[in-house]
C-alpha cells in the first residue's frame, strides 16, 4: 500500500502551515545536546549539538519552504519539488524500522540523554529540522551520502547501522533516502524522460538522454485509455547489448500538452517499490509491469514524462545474469538465420509462423516469454535481440534449447504453433548456436 506523502499539498496554506511548523521545530530542537544512548560521548550518534546554530535562512523565501541542512530554504515550488517529495515517502517507507534500530528505548526518540533527533510526533520533521542545528561531520544529509552521521559515527552504546551493501538491508534503504535528500539539497530535478505522446498500443521510450550510461536502453509498455484513464502493460525495461541499466521509482508525470495548467505526478506512486536492473541485452519486467494511472485525468492531447529517483548503468550477478550471459558471441550469425523469426523463406517457402509479427515484439503475447522487438525496429538492434534469443538457450546442449524444442512441438504449449518447416527451422538455428 502506498503511504501518503505528507508533503503532497495543493493548497499553500498547507504548504505554509507544514513549513512553520519544520521551522518551529528547528528551533525548539536546535538547542539540544546529546550524547548516544548512555555512552557520555558528546560525539554521541548523529551528534550533539556540534557547535552549530539554528542555521535557519534569514532570506526571504517562499513560505512553503522547507529548511535544509544547511540552513538554506528548499523551494518546493523549484526544480527540488519532486526530490523532496519522493525523500519523504522513501522515509516513511523506512521509518519503523529505523525507529526500531535507533529511536527504541532510551535512545533518540525519547530518551534522556541522547539527542531527540526522532522525537515524535513527526520524525520526519525533528530529523529534517535537528539537522539544520548540526554543521561539518555532525550532518545527518550531506552531498556525499556515505558521509552521514548515520554511517560515520559506527559503534557506540547502540548498534552501528548496516553498512549498504545491495541487499536490501536497513542501509541500502536509508542510503536511497538520503540520495534523494542529496539531491533536494543540490536544488535538482531528478533525471527524467523528455515528455512523450502516448498512442494506443505499443510504445518505445528512449532512455539515453535521461542519465550517462544508459545510451541504447528503452522503456517499452502497451498503452491503453479508456475514459480519463490511462494504462499501462507489458512494461518493459530493454537494456541494450553494450551493458545493463538499472532504475529505481519511476514516478509517472501527465503533462498536459497545453501547458497552461501543471504537470501531474501519479497521485498513487505507483512505481514507488521498482527498484530493476536489466542485464545487457535483456529485456525485463519493470516492477509489475503493469501501472494503472487512475489518478490522471488524462486526455489524448497529454504526455507522458517518467521520472526517476535514480537511473544508470547496472549490473546483474548470479543466476539473474541469464544464460546469454549478457551477449552473444556469434552475432553475424544470428543475423543471418535472423529471417526465421520473420516470416522468412526456409527451403524456399516462408515460414510460419511469423514470430515478430503479433506475439513475441513489445505489446505482443509472447513478448514476456522472448522479447524479439530489437528485430522489427526502424533501425534493428540485431546485437541486443541475439542477446535475448540467447536467455532461451542451453550452451551445454545446444540441440535441447527452448528456442528450438518449444517452437517444434517438442516442449511445452507454443502459443504459435509449430513452425511449418521443423527441419529447416532446426537447422538454421543450428546454425547460429554452433558459433555460440
Amino acid at each position: 500500500m502506498t503511504v501518503p506523502l505528507k508533503s503532497r499539498v495543493s493548497e499553500k496554506g498547507g504548504r505554509t502551515a507544514r513549513a512553520l511548523a519544520l521551522l518551529t521545530a528547528a528551533v525548539a530542537l536546535g538547542a539540544i545536546a546529546g550524547v548516544a544512548c548512555g555512552d557520555g560521548s558528546a560525539d554521541s550518534l548523529l551528534g550533539g549539538n556540534g557547535g552549530g546554530s539554528s542555521g535557519q535562512s534569514s532570506g526571504p523565501g517562499d513560505a512553503g519552504g522547507v529548511p535544509a541542512s544547511d540552513g538554506s530554504l528548499l523551494d518546493p515550488d523549484g526544480g527540488n519539488a519532486t526530490a523532496l517529495k519522493l525523500a519523504e515517502k522513501l522515509y516513511r517507507d523506512l521509518e519503523g524500522a529505523l525507529k526500531t534500530s535507533c529511536g527504541g528505548g532510551a535512545c533518540h526518540e525519547g530518551g534522556t540523554t541522547a539527542p531527540l533527533w526522532m522525537k515524535g510526533p513527526d520524525t520526519y520533521v525533528s530529523i529534517k529540522a535537528y539537522d539544520v542545528s548540526q554543521v561539518g561531520d555532525k550532518k545527518l544529509i550531506v552531498q556525499d551520502t556515505l558521509q552521514s552521521r548515520l554511517f560515520t559515527k559506527g559503534q557506540h552504546t547502540g548498534a552501528p547501522l548496516q553498512t549498504p551493501d545491495g541487499t536490501g538491508n536497513l542501509g541500502d534503504k536509508v542510503k536511497k533516502w538520503l540520495d534523494v535528500e542529496a539531491a533536494a539539497l543540490k536544488g535538482a530535478k531528478l533525471p527524467a524522460t523528455a515528455p512523450i505522446s502516448v498512442v494506443a498500443g505499443a510504445n518505445v521510450v528512449d532512455l539515453a538522454t535521461v542519465a550517462g550510461g544508459v545510451a541504447g536502453s528503452q522503456l517499452r509498455f502497451n498503452a491503453v485509455i479508456s475514459g480519463k484513464i490511462l494504462s499501462l502493460s507489458s512494461v518493459k525495461l530493454v537494456a541494450p547489448a553494450s551493458g545493463g541499466v538499472h532504475v529505481t521509482h519511476p514516478i509517472f508525470v501527465q503533462v498536459p500538452a497545453d501547458g497552461a495548467a501543471k504537470p501531474v505526478e501519479d497521485p498513487a506512486d505507483n512505481g514507488s517499490n521498482v527498484d530493476d536492473t536489466a542485464a545487457p541485452g535483456k529485456s525485463i519486467s519493470l516492477g509489475p509491469g503493469v501501472f494503472i494511472l487512475t489518478g490522471f485525468n488524462w486526455r489524448e492531447s497529454d504526455k507522458l514524462q517518467i521520472e526517476f529517483a535514480k537511473i544508470g548503468a547496472g549490473t546483474v550477478t548470479g543466476g539473474d545474469a541469464g544464460a546469454g550471459g549478457g551477449g552473444c558471441k556469434n552475432v553475424a550469425g544470428f543475423q543471418a538465420i535472423s529471417g526465421v523469426f520473420k516470416g522468412g523463406q526456409v527451403n524456399g517457402n516462408a515460414l510460419t509462423p511469423n514470430c515478430t509479427a503479433g506475439c513475441h515484439k513489445a505489446g505482443g503475447g509472447g513478448d514476456g516469454a522472448l522479447d524479439l522487438n530489437d528485430l522489427v525496429l526502424g533501425t534493428p538492434d540485431v546485437a541486443a535481440a541475439c542477446a535475448q534469443a540467447l536467455t532461451k538457450v542451453n550452451l551445454a546442449n545446444k540441440a535441447q534449447s527452448a528456442i528450438i524444442l518449444h517452437p517444434t512441438g517438442q516442449s511445452g504449449n507454443h502459443g504459435g504453433g509449430t513452425v511449418s518447416d521443423v527441419g529447416g527451422y532446426t537447422t538454421q538455428v543450428m546454425t547460429w548456436l554452433n558459433g555460440e
